[in-house]
């Protein structure tokens, strides 16, 4: 009886103090004071997180402090910022930081959203699509998690600017951010096609693409050879109208209006061939013929294989 006792009052125990030790002392005061610190720091509240860390130290000194001293120091005395500019310069500054290498990315990014959020957020509603030193607005909204008012400036940036390779970039990686994954590849794909250096295939948050990339061998061919590997899309057209305007808008059919580094290279000819027939339902058959003569000409081996997986489709 007694020993049925002592077991009913075992699982009393139990039921009453189910955590461990350990977690309960997340709730004394030192780790709720700590986490307090490290939101205020986050949101990026200079004098609040300069208070709490003094009343921080009274109580326990250093310990249990990793970063929040260094990023306080840092910010001291560059908050608030309201040139975006600056802010740019600032974010860069901090990036070359010894804690800068140390912070949890989570908490990085929600750092580097509310430092952008706090500058862009002042700016009036005709500021336009880059600030007085050219850097890109909808590059900045971004950097402060603000990716469907980025994709469209971006986008608006791209229509005005022209087709550069970087701000695709950042239209994919805006797209990423937000989920958008096959969205974020088309830019991706554009961005190579468009002659993205080899040192910048890095910026590309999407790490399937930049494990691809990494054992890509002639750069000029990596957006073709991705499609064919499955990982970008092909563009695909509902009518001839469509179609014949975007392949005039990738390859001028005048090569005097465009200068030799303007023109096409062999890669991204050969792309306008693959969804010339990727679309054959709306490209007349002679085009047809001669994008398939053009693509044996650029890259036999490719040539071979759409071929290949052509008849595959067709038995």
């Amino acid at each position: 009886m007694c020993d049925e006792s002592i077991f009913h009052l075992s699982r009393l125990r139990e039921f009453a103090y189910p955590l461990p030790v350990r977690q309960l002392d997340l709730f004394s005061p030192q780790p709720l004071a700590l986490r307090s610190l490290q939101v205020a720091i986050e949101s990026l509240d200079v004098g609040r997180s300069a208070m709490e860390l003094a009343e921080y130290r009274k109580m326990w000194a250093d310990e249990g402090l990793t970063f929040e001293p260094d990023v306080l120091a840092f910010f001291a005395d560059r908050l608030p910022e309201e040139d975006p500019d600056k802010a740019l310069l600032t974010w860069e500054e901090f990036s070359a930081t010894p804690v800068f290498a140390r912070l949890e990315p989570g908490l990085l990014g929600r750092m580097r959203a509310n430092f952008f959020s706090c500058v862009l957020e002042n700016l009036p509603g005709d500021y336009g699509l880059q600030t007085p030193a050219g850097a890109s607005v909808g590059y900045l909204w971004s950097l402060a998690g603000r990716h469907d008012l980025s994709c469209r400036l971006l986008e608006q940036e791209i229509a005005r600017y022209g087709d550069e390779p970087m701000p695709r970039v950042r239209l994919g990686n805006s797209h990423f951010e937000a989920g958008r994954v096959p969205a974020a590849r088309d830019h991706y794909r554009e961005a190579l096609l468009a002659g993205l250096p080899a040192d910048c295939w890095h910026e590309m948050q999407d790490p399937e693409v930049r494990r691809y990339l990494s054992s890509v061998e002639d750069g000029r061919w990596a957006a073709v050879e991705a499609c064919f590997e499955g990982l970008f899309r092909v563009d695909r057209f509902s009518c001839t109208d469509s179609l014949t305007a975007w392949m005039r808008s990738k390859w001028q059919s005048d090569p005097s209006k465009r200068t030799v580094a303007e023109q096409p290279h062999d890669g991204t000819r050969f792309y306008v061939c693959l969804v010339l027939c990727a679309n054959q339902s709306v490209c007349p058959e002679e085009i047809l013929r001669d994008a398939r003569l053009l693509m044996k000409k650029l890259n036999p081996r490719l040539h071979a294989l759409y071929m290949a997986r052509r008849e595959g489709r067709d038995a």
